[in-house]
């Protein structure tokens, strides 16, 4: 199955960013985890909760990093009534 490029599929909040050599000295990571992820310094892990399958994605232009992102009017009760 291809997932649709360009396009929001989920909203979630984030609630925690830590630097990979922080996860690395806590031990957060399993052997596993380490093994096959990259937590070179200078990267970061983000925690997500919450997260919410979109009924339809929402095309966007696609970019890196963070960016702020206006709630179309038709989502905007939906967003509201779920994850407030």
């Amino acid at each position: 199955m291809e997932l649709p490029r360009g396009a929001i599929l989920a909203v979630g909040s984030l609630v925690r960013i830590d630097s990979t050599y922080a996860i690395r000295q806590a031990k957060f990571i399993g052997p596993n985890e380490l093994a096959f992820g990259d937590y070179a310094d200078g990267r970061y892990a983000w925690q997500v909760v919450d997260v919410e399958k979109l009924a339809a994605p929402i095309a966007v232009r696609g970019r890196q990093g963070l960016w702020n992102w206006e709630i179309p009017e038709s989502l905007e009760i939906w967003w509201s009534s779920t994850i407030y």
